[in-house]
């Protein structure tokens, strides 16, 4: 009888921690090497940058040329470049599988530290899951810091928009943080597969 215990505690051991595995995280910091204060042709981010699909309105713009031309004296959240939006509501899809968004930083964009008619005050940043809005974030930006955007969708996603105040508004969007899916480790496998195995044994046991 107490063997019998022993045993099925052994095999929902095995199940509790069969069920563990690892998540990648992973930030986005938009870091392509320009340097300078330059534009050149508008620096259009890559559209496969970052194992996700970007809007052709996204751009990189150099904190140098950002400070030099438009008289700010911003700092960027990492290194010497940041995304902004061209215009509209820009959309981003993953490539693979879908993504836990964990948040990015945002600003917005300032003329001499401060808001001009092309600053955009707000954006909102949307996940889906196929069709299916799993949920919103927003905040209000300042035209001289970065502040950081929480998503917390509380479900993975496979594409999100990102929405500015009004048409013809800027942002800039620095370190976009995010989870890759949880994949099972090979112990976990092993594990899983163990537990099933004595499973079986048990049921054949208990018919004999």
């Amino acid at each position: 009888m107490a063997k019998k215990k022993l045993s099925g505690l052994g095999v929902a051991a095995m199940f509790v921690f069969g069920i563990s595995g690892t998540a990648s995280a992973a930030t986005l910091d938009f870091e392509l090497g320009l340097t300078g204060s330059t534009f050149g042709d508008l620096n259009a981010l890559d559209a496969s940058y970052g194992g996700f699909t970007w809007d052709s309105n996204y751009y990189i713009v150099t904190q140098d040329y950002y400070n030099t031309i438009y008289g700010n004296l911003s700092t960027f959240v990492s290194g010497n470049e940041a995304a902004f939006n061209g215009d509209g509501v820009l959309t981003v899809t993953t490539t693979g599988a879908p993504v836990d968004l964990t948040g990015a930083w945002f600003q917005g964009w300032g003329v001499y530290n401060g808001f001009y008619s092309y600053t955009a005050t707000s954006v909102t940043v949307e996940g889906f899951l196929g069709a299916t809005s799993v949920g919103t974030a927003s905040m209000s930006l300042s035209p001289s810091s970065f502040s950081y955007l929480s998503f917390n969708f509380g479900s993975p996603v496979d594409s999100f928009t990102v929405t500015s105040s009004g048409s013809g508004t800027w942002w800039l969007m620095d370190d976009l943080s995010y989870n890759a899916a949880s994949v099972p480790e090979p112990s976990t496998l092993l594990l899983l597969g163990s537990g099933m195995a004595g499973l079986g044994l048990m049921r054949l046991r208990k018919r004999k």
